[in-house]
């Protein structure tokens, strides 16, 4: 089967698990999909998407490590992924952790003005509120 047809089959299974509340079977899902994705070689693109739902379902949970660790894994695919480094951002000020989270916030802001996907100006609007003093 094709790594899109079972990525979107882990992410519907595990949104109906989110809705429930049962954030753990949910993320365990998403482990298993990534590494299916990872050892089939597949598509960066499945892998990165697949580690953003996770982050999401992470923060559902508490789980701002599990969140650093799928926004993590998803930057070794894409470095400069505006949605991974604003999630990282975000998490570490959550944390307490401001120039961490500055320091994300600076690439996320970077790298949304430099690509072209068309959602860089959600990211670029996200920086501007949070982080005025990095789009001055």
């Amino acid at each position: 089967m094709s790594d899109a047809i079972d990525a979107k089959r882990a992410m519907s299974a595990s949104t109906e698990l989110l809705a429930s509340g049962e954030y753990e079977r949910a993320m365990h899902i998403l482990d298993q999909a990534i590494k299916d994705c990872l050892d089939s070689g597949g598509e960066r693109s499945w892998t990165r998407t697949l580690c953003h739902h996770a982050a999401i379902i992470a923060d559902f949970a508490g789980r701002p490590d599990l969140v650093k660790g799928y926004y993590e894994q998803s930057l070794a695919f894409d470095p400069e992924n505006a949605r991974a480094l604003y999630g990282l951002a975000r998490v570490y000020l959550e944390l307490g952790e401001a120039p961490i989270a500055e320091k994300y916030a600076r690439r996320c802001y970077d790298a949304a003005k430099q690509g072209t996907d068309s959602r860089n100006r959600i990211w670029l609007e996200l920086i501007a509120k949070r982080w005025p003093q990095l789009t001055a």
